[in-house]
């Protein structure tokens, strides 16, 4: 099994810009976030699977009966973001990806 995993920065993402690259359905989903913190994690979530999953072709993701995303002929993959960062997974086989920004303990 290979395992392929890509991670973004997105606390500069342009949200203007990267609304205007994906689909109608995630700009809803994107607008309907209150912060653009929250905003900019799931554009950057999208743009990554984009990129991962179909070469940059933007797509609606189907999803399955507990809510998970899937690309019907693509490989599987799995979203994640936390703070600042936007990540997904992508392998030939099931997988889950959660990232979480760890914080010291003082």
């Amino acid at each position: 099994m290979r395992v392929t995993v890509y991670l973004a920065d997105v606390s500069r993402l342009d949200i203007p810009r990267a609304l205007g690259a994906v689909t109608g359905a995630r700009r809803e989903k994107a607008l309907r976030l209150r912060t653009d913190d929250a905003k900019r994690r799931s554009l950057g979530a999208a743009l990554l699977m984009y990129m991962a999953v179909s070469g940059g072709t933007p797509f609606d993701p189907e999803y399955g009966a507990y809510g998970k995303p899937f690309h019907s002929g693509g490989p599987c993959f799995s979203l994640s973001h936390s703070e600042s960062f936007a990540a997904c997974a992508v392998a030939d086989c099931e997988l889950g990806l959660d990232i979480e920004v760890l914080r010291r303990k003082n």
